[in-house]
């Protein structure tokens, strides 16, 4: 994180960090990993394209993480990034200006916006419903689908039906099925 942060880390070795920097948090539960982790993210905002486009998503998800160190943790380093940029922020994936993609283009006003949001939702509460409002509230202000699995709170649960393991009944019937 120091290192970019202090703007000498190449562009050119980004790509191997973002995806380094993923595979060690993916699954971790580890809050002094996912803390240190917050800084390289932020710091990968620097690019534009797909980087910071997977550095938003990611630092998105800590938003919404069951940490609440963690969600702070984001949130503080998110608002000073923010701070910094003083005109659209671009999150589109490719670096065509394809009219197309510029949905993927967020104005300065909404930026603004999401950087109020970030300082006044109190990321360390437990309160779901009001964590969820915000975190929907910053994925539509960046222009990003919601999570469709991993650790945020928006993701879909699994229910408990589908983590039931089989009942006594369908496993016997299966070892008779099968003749065993």
């Amino acid at each position: 994180g120091v290192l970019l942060a202090q703007d000498c880390f190449p562009a050119s070795s980004s790509e191997a960090l973002i995806s380094q920097a993923l595979s060690a948090t993916r699954t971790t539960r580890d809050l002094s990993r996912l803390r240190a982790s917050i800084s390289v993210f932020i710091g990968l905002l620097r690019w534009p394209g797909v980087i910071r486009r997977q550095a938003m998503e990611v630092l998105l998800q800590f938003l919404g993480y069951s940490f609440p160190t963690v969600r702070q943790a984001t949130a503080q380093a998110l608002y000073i990034r923010l701070l910094e940029e003083s005109s659209d922020f671009d999150l589109r994936s490719s670096p065509t200006h394809d009219d197309a993609d510029q949905q993927h283009v967020v104005p300065a006003e909404q930026l603004a916006e999401a950087s109020e949001l970030v300082s006044i939702t109190p990321w360390s509460t437990d309160n779901e419903e009001v964590l969820s409002a915000a975190l929907r509230k910053m994925y539509e202000a960046f222009r990003i689908d919601l999570p469709q699995g991993g650790q945020s709170m928006l993701a879909p649960r699994k229910t408990k039906e589908a983590t039931q393991q089989p009942k006594e009944s369908e496993y016997a019937d299966l070892v008779r099925e099968n003749h065993y």
